[in-house]
C-alpha cells in the first residue's frame, strides 16, 4: 500500500462526508476509501510494533505496543524461555517479564534487526534473573532503565549453553529441555556491539549486571549493583565465554589467547558496586583488547558499613593491548569516611597502561580500616602523565594502615607532576590527620624508570611519595625500586620524609645506572620530631648527581606547603632540617663510579642540639 494515495483517499473521504447532490452516487466509493484508510492505519501500527513473538514459544501477548506484561513462555525446570522476532522498548514505556517462580528468564531475538531499549525492561512479581539475547546488537538509549530484583545479562552471543544439556540458540529453532543454569555464551566472528548511551542500568544490591558482546561502549551512563558484580567484555572472533553462576554472583571466564573486543567508558559514565552494608564490597571486572576510560568513574569500596569484618571487593581490568585512563577519570576502591572495613584490590593487566589528564587510581582509607593494594602488570610500559595519581593513603580522618602499590613492567614513567603516593595525610576540612602505618611502593621495571618534572599549575613534583604529614600519626612507608637505568630529573622526587613525630620511611634503589639531574631528589628528611629514614642505593655501575632546578623558587613561592624539596639542588638527603628535633638518617651507596657536580649535594646533616 502506497503512503501518498492513502493520504489522498483520506482527503476524498472527508469530502464525501460533507454531502452534496451526488452523495448517494459516491456511497460505494466512500465505503471503499474508508476501508482502505483503516487498512493503512493497521499497516502503520504493525510496522511500528515494539515487540513481536516468533511463535516458537507460547509467549503472550503476540504483539506489544507501549506498556506490557510478557507472560507464558516455555518453562523448563527453573528456566523460562521466550522468543521474539523483534524486541524494542520505546521511551516512556515499561516492558516486564512475568516471573511464575523460576530462577532464570531467558529471551532471545531471532529476527535480523538490533534491539533499541529506550524505556524500562525488567521482571515483575519475582526475583528471577533476566537474560536478553540479540546477536544483531543491543542499544540502550537515554531513557533505558532496569526494574529487576535479580541479575541481568545483556549479550549479543549467538547462543547460550546449559552444561551438557544443549543450547538456547538465537536461531528460530526448537528449545531443548534445558533445566540447569546457563554455563557459557558462544559468539560468531564479528559479534555486534552493545551501546549504552545516557542509560541508567541498576540491579538490586548484591546481584550481577553483565554486558557481553562485540565492543561494549558506555556514554553518559550508569551501571550499578551496590555490593554486587558488574562484568563487561566480549569477543571479536568465534569463541566461547564461560559463565560461572554462584547464587547472585555471575562471573565471566574468557578463553586464553582469544581476540577480545574493546570496552570504552566515556563522558561522565559511572560504574558503581560500592558496599553499603557489612556484606562487603562488590566486584567490577572488565576484559577487553583496548580499555578506554574517559572523564568517567569506577567505584567499589566500603561506604556506610560499621563492621570491621567488612571488606571491599575487587576492581579488575584485563586489557590484552592497551588501557587508557584519561580526562579526570577516577578508579576508586576505598574505605570512605564514617565507614568501617578494609583493603579492596585494584588490578590492571595490559600491554601498555596510560594514566593521564588529572586522572586517579585510589585504594585508600578515610574511615576505620586498612587501605588496599593496587597491582599493575604490563608487558611494555606504565606511563603517568599530566598531574595524575595512584594512591593508597591513610587519608584525613582515616585510622588504619596504608596499602601497597606493586608495579611490574618494562618501562615506567612519571611525568608532569604525576605521583604514586602511599602516605599518611594531613588534617583536612575539620577531620584529623591520618593515623596508622604508611604504605609501600614496589616498582620493578626491566629496562628503565624515568621520573621527570613538576606540573606548572599544581606545582606537584613528579614522584614516589610515602611521607607522613604534619598533624598525622604513624611512620612513613617504604619505597623499593629495581631497574636497569633510573633517571630522576627536573625537580622530581622520591620521598619518604617525616613531617611529624613519627619515623621517616626507608628507600631502596636497585639499579645498574642511577642519574639524579636538574633538581631531582631522593629524600627521607626529618622536618619535625621524627627521625629520618635510611636510603640505600645498590648501584652496580655509576651514580651521577648533577645540576639544580631553575624553577624551584617560583614553585616554592606559589605553593610553599606542596613543594617539599630540599632546595633547588639535585641530591640525596637523609638530613634533619633546621629546628627539627628528629635525627638524620643514613645513606648507603657503593657504586663503581660516583660523580657529583654542578652544585648537586648528598647530605646526612643533623642540626639537632645535643642534650
Amino acid at each position: 500500500m502506497n503512503y501518498t494515495p492513502i493520504l489522498g483517499a483520506r482527503f476524498f473521504s472527508i469530502s464525501c462526508l460533507k454531502g452534496n447532490v451526488i452523495r448517494h452516487l459516491l456511497d460505494l466509493v466512500c465505503v471503499s476509501i474508508f476501508f482502505s484508510f483503516s487498512l493503512f492505519i493497521k499497516v502503520v501500527f504493525a510496522q511500528t510494533q515494539s515487540i513481536q513473538v516468533d511463535g516458537t514459544t507460547p509467549t503472550t501477548p503476540d504483539k506489544c505496543f507501549g506498556d506490557c506484561i510478557i507472560k507464558g513462555g516455555l518453562k523448563r525446570g527453573n528456566n523460562l524461555f521466550h522468543s521474539f522476532s523483534e524486541f524494542n522498548v520505546q521511551s516512556g514505556t515499561k516492558v516486564l517479564f512475568h516471573d511464575p517462580g523460576v530462577i532464570n528468564i531467558l529471551s532471545r531475538v531471532t529476527g535480523n534487526t538490533h534491539s533499541d531499549i529506550n524505556g524500562t525492561i525488567g521482571v515483575t512479581k519475582g526475583s528471577a534473573n533476566l537474560f536478553f539475547i540479540n546477536p544483531n546488537g543491543i542499544f540502550f538509549g537515554p531513557d533505558a532503565m532496569l526494574s529487576i530484583k535479580g541479575s541481568f545479562v545483556a549479550t549479543t552471543a549467538n547462543s547460550i549453553h546449559f552444561g551438557n544439556q544443549g543450547l538456547f540458540s538465537s536461531a528460530r529453532s526448537q528449545i531443548p529441555k534445558l533445566t540447569v543454569d546457563p554455563s557459557a555464551m558462544s559468539f560468531n566472528k564479528g559479534a555486534k556491539n552493545i551501546e549504552v548511551n545516557g542509560s541508567t542500568l541498576k540491579v538490586s544490591s548484591g546481584n550481577s549486571l553483565v554486558l557481553t558482546g562485540g565492543n561494549v561502549n558506555l556514554k553518559s551512563s550508569v551501571l550499578e549493583s551496590l555490593g554486587g558484580r558488574v562484568q563487561i567484555g566480549g569477543l571479536l572472533e568465534s569463541g566461547e565465554i564461560g559463565l560461572d553462576i554462584d547464587g547472585k554472583n555471575f562471573q565471566l571466564i574468557f578463553p586464553k589467547d582469544s581476540i577480545l573486543s574493546d570496552v570504552f567508558i566515556n563522558n561522565k559514565s559511572l560504574v558503581d558496586v560500592t558496599a553499603l552494608t557489612s556484606a562487603g564490597g562488590g566486584d567490577i571486572t572488565i576484559n577487553a583488547r583496548d580499555v578506554g576510560i574517559l572523564n568517567s568513574k569506577i567505584f567499589s569500596g566500603v561506604s556506610g558499613s560499621l563492621s570491621p569484618q567488612t571488606k571491599a571487593g575487587k576492581i579488575v581490568i584485563n586489557a590484552s593491548r592497551k588501557a587508557t585512563i584519561d580526562g579526570k577519570s577516577v578508579i576508586d576502591n576505598s574505605v570512605l569516611k564514617n565507614s568501617v572495613g578494609n583493603g579492596g584490590l585494584i588490578s590492571i593487566k595490559s600491554q601498555d597502561l596510560i594514566l593521564k589528564g588529572n586522572s586517579e587510581i585510589s585504594s585508600s582509607t578515610s574511615g576505620k580500616g586498612n587501605a588496599g593494594r593496587i597491582v599493575l602488570h604490563t608487558s611494555d610500559s606504565v606511563i603517568l602523565d599530566s598531574n595524575s595519581f595512584i594512591a593508597t593513603n591513610v587519608q584525613a580522618g582515616g585510622k588504619g594502615n596504608g596499602g601497597k602499590v606493586e608495579i611490574h613492567t618494562r618501562e615506567f614513567s612519571l611525568l608532569d607532576g604525576s605521583q604514586i603516593v602511599a602516605k599518611i595525610a594531613a588534617p583536612q576540612k575539620g577531620r584529623p590527620g591520618g593515623n596508622g602505618k604508611g604504605g609501600e611502593i614496589d616498582i620493578v621495571a626491566l629496562k628503565s624508570i624515568d621520573i621527570t618534572g613538576a606540573n606548572q599549575n599544581s606545582t606537584f613534583s613528579s614522584g614516589l611519595v610515602t611521607s607522613t604529614a604534619e598533624g598525622a600519626i604513624g611512620r612513613a612507608g617504604l619505597i623499593n625500586v629495581k631497574t636497569d637505568i633510573f633517571r630522576l630529573t627536573d625537580g622530581a622526587i622520591v620521598s619518604a620524609q617525616t613531617f611529624n613525630s613519627s619515623l621517616g620511611g626507608n628507600i631502596t634503589i636497585n639499579a645498574n645506572k642511577f642519574e639524579v639531574l636538574d633538581g631531582g631528589q631522593v629524600l627521607t628528611t626529618a622536618v619535625r620530631d621524627g627521625n629520618a629514614g635510611i636510603i640505600t642505593a645498590n648501584v652496580t655501575d655509576f651514580i651521577l648527581l648533577s645540576g639544580s632546578d631553575p624553577k624551584f623558587i617560583q614553585r616554592k613561592e606559589k605553593s610553599p606547603f606542596r613543594v617539599q624539596n630540599e632546595g633547588a639542588s639535585s641530591g640525596i638527603f637523609a638530613s634533619s632540617r633546621p629546628g627539627a628535633k628528629g635525627k638524620a638518617g643514613s645513606i648507603i651507596i657503593d657504586p663503581q663510579t660516583f660523580i657529583i657536580r654542578d652544585g648537586a649535594q648528598i647530605s646526612v646533616n643533623s642540626l639537632v642540639q645535643p642534650g
